[in-house]
């Protein structure tokens, strides 16, 4: 995992512990977003690893959304 996701994994184990439902994330990058939503495609395989760490994390909230903000 790279050094600057571990604070993303540290907050869904906190909304985990918090029983957290529903989640609305929020990045800067439109390919990322894109990409956790599943309207770009990963072509990197350290980047396909990371979408599914990030949907398995995701599937844990009855809701989850990301947005992309500028």
């Amino acid at each position: 995992m790279k050094p600057s996701a571990k604070p993303y994994w540290l907050a869904s184990e906190i909304c985990d512990i918090l029983g957290v439902e529903h989640l609305e994330a929020f990045s800067n990058s439109q390919v990322v977003v894109s990409q956790v939503k599943g309207e770009y495609e990963a072509c990197d395989i350290a980047i396909i690893t990371y979408l599914a760490k990030v949907k398995e994390k995701s599937s844990m909230f009855k809701k989850f959304e990301i947005k992309h903000v500028p």
